[in-house]
């Protein structure tokens, strides 16, 4: 193949997309010195400008046509998967390299095209299947490779994994909008490992399971079952989406050997024939598998820390491939050879996701994208919610619908909604919380407002800037209209509550809030900022702080309980005895409308906590009792904890890493020792929280979802 046209300067690479994938490729670019992150393209003004800043990038630029302008050499297809197509094509028929993210395309049909137009232009179209360049699985390629295991017969894998979109509700996502995505999605992975042993599939066989309907509609499919004749060999793969933990493996099946690959955890542990009789031949393939433990436990501590100060890839399996796989993109493009993962590649696994997509093709789809009828008039009354998508807002809004009160959502992506925010009586309307003009017009009318959007991030400082804009925003909004009451939902990371004195509804925010974490800074600067507008300009302000809210659709790993370490393990601020301040989310939202009617809360703040108060490690045994799971309390005193905080923190300095110090003040509040008294929420607000142990955990914790723990 012809070398692209690139010329002998340092290559020009430009991203398009600056989603979660985004970064690591930037880390993987980073460490490749013949290049230029020349440009990024993205078509969300604030995160674009956000990533160009912190990464350094000169050129951002708010569409393809501007991206392409700027004459890049490559381009690193990052969109959403359905977007995928158009950028690669019109990257090509432009004279442009393209490394995609996986999928390439939806169908293999169109792969094959666009690898006939790259080839037509002389162009490199690369596909990032990286695990194809797993430590792990590069070594059992070379087994194969030299015969270590003789002719390889078949693949044994599973792909068992968690879905972060799944679990946070993110129903917009492109994954969960069509039960065949999550094949395009994921099943790619374990896909391009049998594809690369084992060449092009000739039969697929499918099974599913745990098939259930979210809440825009549409059904997930939570398990696959996938028998494939392959033509060198057979492989089943059993994939499970939305699990507790993660699990990827493959076992190879040789005439002559064996080897078993933990992927998650880069191992690879082989079994052989040997000279000896079968109790010593037992014995050396156990102690050689006894090596390979010992090797691992010496050598990735020590790939960690080099990769720390930047003389290495790290320990991270995921993080090596990832830069292997750009690295043979980049280093095959500056020889003119073809990419080690090519459209032909790219084509041959998503046949078998074409095959096993067949299978749930009468499985009802999502109703999106959901375009929201004009809006009636005001009515009078009308509430709007800002931020109702959340978990708190759709508790708000189901209690102030039940209450046959007449609600208005303000949201930024209107087509996400969940079915159950999509009803006619309903007002739904279009504006970001940060932009004054969009919401003055989308609050016209309106007699009261809830806002509860809050902001995240990969940048602390941003996060806190973000949430003090956003309230900035709905103040002007409110003031703009004539809006009779603000409700500022903030929370009790605001409180300081690390004493041993109760806390009441009038204590006030922490008065140090530079010794206290992001979240906690945004939250009290942004009170601070509405109290400001409240004395100076008569905004009629309620400030409400819930402390920890559960409920059946709340995800069981709270941040408020301790630090999750894994999503079964959760290590203590303290010992795990001290009670929580559990509240449910219904009750809070009662509290919530109880502040848009009372005239005595307006100008005051308010805490939120229940009467039903457990330590970590009760609720924590609540959860494994009702939900049939392990789950795994760590007790740690909080010097220990800030010690190995601290330890972290000076250890990434030293190394010049972005480090957040995590403040000893922070954590000693995290541990809720200084009771939270709710005296005046239930006297203006007629907070009225569970009283009763069992109702309250029957509400609180949701029993596991059939066919497998795919739930929050």
């Amino acid at each position: 193949m012809a070398s692209s046209g690139i010329p002998s300067r340092r290559r020009r690479v430009a991203l398009l997309g600056t989603g979660f994938i985004a970064g690591a490729h930037v880390a993987a670019l980073r460490a490749l010195g013949d290049l230029e992150l020349w440009a990024v393209c993205d078509r969300d003004h604030g995160r674009l400008h956000g990533f160009a800043r912190r990464h350094g990038i000169g050129r951002a630029c708010a569409d393809l046509d501007a991206l392409l302008a700027t004459s890049p050499d490559v381009v690193h297809v990052l969109t959403p998967p359905d977007r995928h197509a158009e950028a690669v094509r019109r990257c090509l028929e432009a004279g442009v390299a393209v490394l995609a993210e996986k999928p390439l395309v939806l169908g293999a049909e169109e792969a094959r095209e666009l690898g006939a137009l790259a080839a037509a232009r002389g162009l490199a179209l690369g596909v990032n299947h990286n695990l194809v360049f797993h430590p792990a699985f590069v070594r059992l390629r070379r087994l194969v490779a030299r015969g270590a295991v003789g002719r390889l017969e078949h693949l044994d894998l599973v792909h068992h994994v968690p879905l972060r979109q799944l679990h946070g509700g993110d129903l917009g996502a492109w994954v969960l909008r069509a039960p065949e995505h999550i094949l395009y999605e994921q099943a790619v992975h374990p896909l391009s490992l049998v594809v690369s042993l084992l060449g092009p599939a000739r039969t697929v066989q499918v099974q599913t399971s745990g098939v259930r309907v979210l809440d825009h509609g549409g059904a997930f499919v939570a398990g696959w079952s996938l028998a494939i004749v392959c033509a060198r060999g057979t492989a089943q793969l059993w994939l499970g989406f939305g699990r507790s933990q993660t699990e990827t493996t493959v076992h190879a099946l040789g005439t002559d050997g064996t080897a078993w690959l933990d992927l998650a955890r880069g191992t690879l542990l082989r079994g052989r024939k040997t000279r000896w009789p079968d109790m010593v031949d037992a014995a050396a393939n156990e102690a050689g598998r006894a090596c390979e433990a010992v090797r691992r436990a010496v050598v990735e501590p020590a790939r960690y820390v080099a990769g720390l100060f930047g003389l290495g890839a790290g320990s991270d399996p995921h993080a090596r491939s990832m830069r292997a796989s750009v690295q043979a993109f980049h280093a095959a493009l500056g020889r003119g050879a073809p990419p080690p993962c090519d459209a032909a590649h790219a084509a041959e696994v998503l046949a078998v996701c074409d095959a096993a997509a067949a299978a749930v093709r009468a499985l009802p789809r999502a109703q999106m994208p959901f375009q929201p009828p004009p809006p009636v008039p005001p009515r009078r009354g009308e509430i709007a919610v800002i931020g109702a998508a959340g978990f708190v807002g759709r508790g708000l809004v189901a209690e102030a619908l039940a209450q046959g009160l007449p609600v208005t959502l303000v949201v930024r992506r209107p087509e996400a909604l969940p079915l159950a925010l999509r009803g006619p009586e309903l007002r739904v309307l279009q504006a970001d919380a940060r932009d004054p003009q969009a919401l003055g017009a989308a609050l016209a009318g309106v007699r009261y407002v809830v806002h509860l959007a809050t902001a995240a991030g990969e940048d602390p400082a941003q996060v806190a800037a973000s949430m003090v804009q956003g309230a900035d925003a709905v103040a002007s909004a409110c003031l703009a209209q004539g809006v009779e009451r603000l409700v500022y939902v903030s929370s009790s990371a605001a409180l300081y509550l690390g004493g041993r004195r109760p806390v009441s509804d009038d204590a006030g925010p922490d008065p140090m809030p530079s010794r206290r974490g992001a979240y906690a800074q945004g939250k009290i600067a942004a009170e601070a900022r509405l109290r400001e507008r409240a004395r100076g300009e008569g905004l009629r302000l309620v400030v409400v702080r819930p402390a920890i809210v559960v409920g059946s659709e709340a995800a069981l790993q709270h941040p408020g309980v301790g630090i999750w370490v894994r999503d079964g393990v959760c290590v203590g601020y303290g010992l795990g005895r001290q009670p929580l301040p559990f509240v449910l989310v219904r009750d809070v939202a009662r509290a919530l409308l109880g502040a848009l009617r009372s005239e005595a809360a307006v100008g005051r703040s308010y805490d939120l906590a229940g009467d039903v108060r457990l330590g970590a490690r009760a609720w924590l045994a609540a959860v494994q009792e009702r939900r049939g799971r392990r789950f795994v309390f760590v007790p740690r005193p909080l010097w220990l904890t800030w010690t190995l905080e601290a330890a972290k923190w000076l250890i990434k300095r030293l190394a010049g890493r972005p480090a957040s110090w995590v403040s000893a003040r922070d954590l000693a509040s995290r541990s809720f020792r200084a009771p939270i008294v709710c005296e005046a929420a239930r006297r203006d607000l007629g907070f009225a929280p569970e009283p009763d142990r069992t109702r309250f955990l029957a509400a609180a914790i949701p029993p596991a979802a059939e066919g497998g723990e795919a739930g929050p």
